[in-house]
């Protein structure tokens, strides 16, 4: 739990024991299957992920997410203009694609991709119309959780990222 220290980042690895996010911390989930016996994240304490195209799997018995707490893996996706659903970067504002089709697009640009009814896909970046200011924003990464009990009063979460003046938003990942 990071011994109670506030706006402490720690990353786990394969640990099996009981984990407790609290208290403004930051746990990064591993980059491989994982499987704590429980999750805990009370207020404040959120629970993210490294960047990545693949998708995290988290299995445990009981996870609660309290007020105030989060699992979040917004822009944890593909990057700007990259991705199987990437904005279109010859138009402005053209917004990356998923399980839909990315807004301010012609034929070609924020294609989607995935499957509606059970994404399993990170989100696609925007486009960047011109760097640095018009940068696409990031997609939301991809999380699959398996839990006896899920409990939640904060917030489960993947979206994906606006993108700078000009640039598209990145789409919306998996959970």
């Amino acid at each position: 739990d990071n011994a109670n220290h506030a706006g402490t980042n720690t990353s786990f690895d394969t640990v099996s024991s009981d984990v407790i996010i609290q208290n403004r911390a930051i746990g990064l989930l591993p980059t491989s299957d994982w499987s704590p016996h429980n999750i805990l994240i009370r207020s404040k304490g959120v629970l993210t992920a490294f960047a990545s195209t693949s998708q995290n799997r988290i299995t445990a018995n009981n996870v609660t997410i309290d007020a105030d707490g989060s699992i979040s893996l917004d822009g944890a996706g593909y990057g700007p203009q990259s991705g199987p659903g990437s904005g279109n970067k010859d138009l402005q504002q053209g917004g990356a694609g998923h399980g839909g089709y990315g807004g301010g697009n012609i034929p070609g640009g924020g294609v989607a991709y995935d499957s509606v009814q059970s994404p399993t896909a990170a989100g696609s970046g925007g486009a960047t119309f011109s760097a640095p200011n018009a940068y696409g924003g990031r997609g939301g990464g991809a999380l699959q959780l398996s839990a006896n009990t899920l409990t939640v009063n904060g917030r489960l979460s993947a979206n994906g990222l606006s993108g700078g003046y000009g640039g598209g938003g990145g789409s919306g990942g998996s959970l």
